[in-house]
């Protein structure tokens, strides 16, 4: 038998009506995503450049006036900081 999508996959479904537009929960998700669940803040070298950072796994982009980089925590769960070597960062 061929594969069939499932029908809570196509409009109308939670985030979107049949028209394709959103949804209030469509709404409310992205701006969990893009505001509560996002993390800005500064980070401070020590003498030798390095910054530590803990946060929730995923992908951090770090910027300097002179370099940038992004970087990736992976464990689960974060229980101690990622010391990272700012010097090192690409510009």
């Amino acid at each position: 038998m061929p594969y069939k999508q499932k029908l809570s996959m196509r409009p109308p479904s939670g985030l979107l009506r049949a028209d394709n537009s959103s949804k209030p929960s469509y709404r409310e998700v992205q701006r969990l995503i893009h505001e509560e669940w996002t993390s800005q803040g500064e980070l401070h070298t020590d003498e030798n450049g390095v910054a530590e950072l803990a946060g929730f796994r995923g992908t951090y982009s770090l910027h300097t006036e002179r370099a940038q980089a992004e970087v990736q925590l992976t464990a689960k769960p974060i229980t101690q900081p990622r010391r990272i070597l700012l010097q090192d960062c690409h510009t």
